[in-house]
């Protein structure tokens, strides 16, 4: 028996979920449900993403436009993000807060009613992660 690298990834998505080393036989085993395929080799889920041909393929950036990294923190005053990928997965975090979006549109608004600095993360494969800084005043 030898020990192989894999990278397990979501069959949909192409997103690369974690790597192990195992046992040859015991690949079967690391796949979690049926929406799970895996790769030879440890790949970066930071870097990387495996197309529909089964192929680890570098992450491309994505120009995701803020109109503005200050607001208000009145519940009314927005800051419009642009050019999103569709679909993305949007987190937001702030000093207690914590929230996730799921958008399928290219523009998204956010609005905050608490003063603070927030950070926005916008992911969606086949890009880099994006992150923004948005402060709350």
């Amino acid at each position: 028996m030898q020990a192989v690298s894999i990278s397990i990834y979501e069959l949909d998505s192409g997103r690369i979920l974690r790597s192990t080393t195992c046992i040859d036989s015991d690949i079967p085993l690391q796949l979690q449900d049926a929406n799970e395929d895996w790769i030879d080799g440890h790949w970066s889920d930071v870097d990387y993403w495996v197309d529909g041909t089964g192929y680890a393929v570098l992450k491309t950036t994505n120009v995701v436009t803020f109109d503005k990294t200050s607001v208000v923190a009145d519940n009314v005053d927005y800051c419009t993000l642009s050019n999103l990928p569709d679909p993305c997965h949007i987190t937001i975090i702030g000093d207690g807060f914590f929230t996730e979006h799921d958008i399928t549109s290219t523009t998204e608004t956010i609005k905050f009613d608490t003063v603070g600095e927030y950070t926005i993360q916008i992911d969606s494969v086949p890009y880099f992660i994006h992150e923004e800084i948005i402060n709350a005043y």
